[in-house]
């Protein structure tokens, strides 16, 4: 876990990865709950095999649906990837998910 909190959490996405990037798509749940379009996106990427974390925050909002990040130099590797939301003020925060040995082709 990353987070927990009572903010709906991420709708289950879909990770594709290719050319050492990892894109990260879901559906918009604003509305659900107290989900709202302006949540901001909370990311973990583990890699265990290279000792690395790559983190995200702030920068994409639930309504934007996807996110992607280029991380070529893990090709080959299996990555654990921790998602949740946190409200615009970042006061209320969301479960998080985590997806294992997820690989980054």
């Amino acid at each position: 876990m990353i987070s927990r909190g009572n903010l709906t959490q991420i709708q289950p996405p879909t990770l594709t990865g290719s050319g050492g990037k990892v894109t990260i798509s879901w559906k918009d749940n604003s509305g659900i709950g107290n989900a709202k379009p302006t949540d901001k996106l909370l990311l973990a990427l583990i890699n265990p095999v290279k000792n690395e974390v790559i983190t995200r925050y702030d920068e994409t909002e639930r309504a934007e649906e996807k996110f992607a990040v280029d991380i070529p130099h893990w090709a080959g590797d299996k990555v654990h990837i921790y998602m949740a939301f946190a409200s615009e003020d970042g006061k209320d925060v969301s479960d998080s998910i985590c997806y294992q040995n997820i690989l980054i082709v």
